[in-house]
């Protein structure tokens, strides 16, 4: 009987067909577009209930503010809790999240934060509607989502830098050995003392003549030895350097897959844990047990479903926060490099 109540197959996305009533009213079932080898063999064409479902969600946000810009831009204010409440939603993601991650960059990124904040909090709160489902639990769909971000890390800090610009900044500076041949005062550690400026011997302050550069190169002793150790030197900082840069771009799609990773696994299991709790009343029954026994059940059921579906409603707010948020913060890290 396990095999006939599988929670995940309740929260997982549907292809051909759309399953609403598994078991009342005969089966009801809503068909989906499924075209075998349309692309070539193994390669189907199809739409999924996820898909709709996404494409509900963004309709969603296009009607919810698309009236709220048009009255903005003529000037009226918002009115209303409907619309102060969205609007209180976009102005925390700008002073909250995207400032103190972005800096001076903020406005140029805020539209990218806002939609995916708004798209995925949709998701997940259709995910709250009985006989639908969310989006977001579906590692396709995150995996979407963090391209995007993914996308945005280094496009965003080339439009900034430049090619050569951003892999200089990602190309970290180690210096192990100063250069041997270096002249004084170049810039390698050099004092005030080695520029002469001789401010009692000259009688002024500000005497010139006997610059360092100016002076003949002292003889560099031990060349035999320092050359070599430097030329050393620099190929091991070099490989050390190369190791860095690997990492921390190697690091951005990690950090892409870990955005996509954390969203799924939040809102699939939560409602896991949902469809399990109704499963009891459903295998209760098929089990064929006391009337006050099936009855118990189902009240404990239904009340622990309720109030968990409460705590998965501000899951769904915190997780599409918890997205925008690390989005900005990693893309905060490639637009102002700590190197």
């Amino acid at each position: 009987m396990a095999h006939e109540h599988n929670a995940i197959e309740h929260i997982a996305d549907q292809q051909g067909q759309w399953v609403i009533f598994e078991r009342v009213f005969g089966g009801l079932s809503v068909p989906l577009i499924y075209v075998p080898d349309a692309f070539g063999p193994g390669i189907p064409f199809r739409i999924t209930k996820f898909m709709i479902l996404e494409v509900v969600a963004a309709l969603l946000v296009i009607a919810v503010f698309v009236p709220l810009a048009r009255r903005i831009k003529g000037g009226a204010l918002p009115k209303g809790p409907f619309w102060n409440f969205f609007e209180s939603l976009l102005t925390f993601i700008r002073d909250e999240v995207a400032k103190p991650n972005l800096r001076d960059d903020a406005d140029k990124y805020v539209p990218w934060l806002w939609t995916f904040f708004m798209f995925i909090l949709f998701c997940n709160l259709l995910g709250m509607i009985p006989l639908l489902g969310s989006p977001t639990s579906s590692i396709f769909v995150t995996l979407g989502l963090a391209v995007f971000s993914l996308g945005l890390f280094h496009i965003g800090a080339i439009m900034k830098f430049g090619v050569w610009g951003y892999i200089k900044a990602m190309w970290p500076h180690i210096e192990i050995m100063p250069y041997p041949l270096a002249k004084p005062g170049s810039g390698h550690g050099h004092g005030h003392d080695d520029h002469g400026h001789g401010h009692d011997d000259h009688g002024h302050g500000h005497d010139h003549s006997h610059h360092a550069s100016d002076a003949p190169a002292e003889p560099v002793t031990g060349l035999w030895w320092k050359m070599p150790l430097w030329v050393f030197s620099f190929v091991f900082a070099q490989l050390i350097c190369g190791m860095v840069f690997a990492i921390e771009f190697v690091g951005t799609f990690i950090k892409s897959g870990v955005l996509a990773l954390r969203l799924m696994v939040n809102m699939a299991a939560g409602h896991i844990i949902l469809a399990s709790i109704l499963l009891f009343i459903t295998i209760s029954g098929e089990a064929m047990v006391a009337w006050y026994l099936w009855g118990t059940i189902t009240a404990i059921s239904v009340v622990g479903v309720t109030m968990l579906s409460l705590l998965e409603l501000l899951v769904a707010f915190l997780q599409a926060f918890v997205f925008t948020f690390l989005t900005a913060l990693f893309l905060g890290m490639q637009l102002n490099p700590s190197h």
